[in-house]
């Protein structure tokens, strides 16, 4: 590269021609560095221009894209943002729906527990089924402590069968009254 010192002792004809050649020169490289970007960019056309730069010269050494070092950090960042978001909105809707069907934050080992031993791999579904049998279970303590469970199906079978014997006596009235 030519210095300003150097250019000073041209003569202004030799040295407005070199100060041309080097803006020429500057424009060039500003040319080929858009159409390298341009070229980076679409992995194709990055694919085919490293081919034939490697069947000129097996040994060139080529530069990563600069852009590639900004873009893949970020690319990385946003995926995590993405997976975070997408994983506290997941977590919102479970607690969602754990308030809904009574399940405390405090039963998460029980319900993790209650899906591995039931193999149950979606874990709004697992809230369902555990709160089913949540009720389930409450129910039959409800029976047990509160009575013999055999004495409460007793009950229901007297009830309906009073229900029944009821229902012939209506009967038999309205027929009565009709002939």
């Amino acid at each position: 590269m030519i210095t300003p010192e150097e250019l000073e002792l041209l003569d202004e004809s030799t040295r407005n021609k070199i100060l041309n050649e080097i803006q020429e020169a500057q424009k060039i490289k500003s040319e080929l560095t858009s159409l390298l970007s341009k070229a980076y960019a679409n992995p194709e056309a990055k694919a085919k221009l490293e081919e034939a730069l490697k069947a000129i010269d097996s040994n060139i050494n080529l530069p990563p894209n600069p852009a590639e070092s900004y873009i893949i950090p970020l690319k990385k960042e946003l995926e995590e943002l993405k997976q975070k978001q997408a994983f506290d909105e997941l977590s919102r809707r479970l607690r969602e729906k754990a308030a809904r069907l009574g399940i405390s934050p405090e039963e998460a080992p029980e319900i993790e527990k209650f899906a591995t031993e039931n193999g149950i791999i979606n874990y709004e579904k697992a809230l369902e089924l555990y709160a089913q049998h949540k009720k389930y279970n409450s129910q039959i303590d409800y029976s047990a402590t509160n009575g013999d469970l055999l004495a409460d199906v007793m009950k229901s079978k007297n009830d309906f069968t009073l229900d029944l014997n009821q229902a012939k006596q209506n009967a038999i009235k309205k027929l009565s009254m009709i002939g």
